[in-house]
């Protein structure tokens, strides 16, 4: 489980390292290399908490759950969110 944590903490701190100090959503859609970096961050963090919540469902972390499962968050939804555009 600590392997699953420390994935999810260095996936944090890479989105954090990509996203530029000025954050501009409309730049940041047109930069692919960005963009791509961020989604697969995102995903890594998704698939930590998909492991960690099989192994531990009574694991301590608060999230939209339907059914059982995780509702899947788009990597662009997150970015929007990063953005504070929602």
């Amino acid at each position: 489980m600590n392997t699953w944590l420390s994935d999810i903490l260095k996936a944090i701190d890479e989105i954090n390292l990509f996203l530029p100090d000025k954050k501009n959503f409309i730049e940041f859609q047109h930069d692919l290399k960005t963009k791509r970096a961020i989604e697969r961050n995102v995903e890594i963090i998704g698939e930590a908490i998909n492991r960690i919540l099989k192994l531990d469902p009574d694991y301590p972390i608060t999230l939209p759950m339907q059914e059982g499962s995780l509702i899947p968050v788009t990597g662009l939804f997150m970015v929007m969110i990063l953005f504070q555009k929602i």
